[in-house]
């Protein structure tokens, strides 16, 4: 019995592993802002989440006052990594979360929680990052942007 169990995790391994996505090509500032205008954003400089310390660059994609999407290019992955892991406790702790994933592959990791009626997600690919909080209404059209762009 445990050898068949063992048998049938490898061939559904075998099956599955090799459709995964283990790496992703960060954007730059220029092709952030060009992709969330094109998606409706107003994008403007400047920085919410992303400490100009660690991120040099940075911009703020909008869709009202309550919704951002913040995206940041920070010198090295270390720091981009330094962020994410602080923000990525916080909300994995959170006992009131409604859902929550995270995922750790390749160049890349993301987690989100939807908690008190808000959406937030952090995105790393190499040494950039996405940090969102909007509104839970606007959960989709954000995963879906996010998507979009590879992050």
């Amino acid at each position: 019995m445990k050898r068949l169990l063992a048998v049938s995790c490898a061939l559904i391994a075998l099956l599955v592993l090799p459709g995964c996505d283990t790496s992703r090509t960060p954007l730059s500032i220029a092709e952030f802002k060009s992709k969330a205008e094109a998606a409706g954003y107003t994008v403007e400089n400047g920085n919410v989440h992303l400490s100009s310390d660690k991120f040099g660059s940075s911009v703020i994609a909008r869709k009202g006052a309550d919704y951002f999407i913040e995206f940041g290019v920070a010198s090295t992955e270390e720091l981009a990594k330094s962020f994410y892991n602080e923000k990525h406790p916080i909300y994995e702790s959170g006992s009131s979360s409604d859902s929550r994933a995270s995922v750790n592959i390749g160049n890349y990791s993301f987690f989100y929680v939807t908690v008190g009626g808000r959406f937030i997600e952090a995105s790393r690919v190499e040494n950039t990052l996405i940090y969102v909080d909007v509104p839970v209404a606007f959960k989709d059209e954000v995963k879906q942007f996010l998507k979009d762009i590879g992050y």
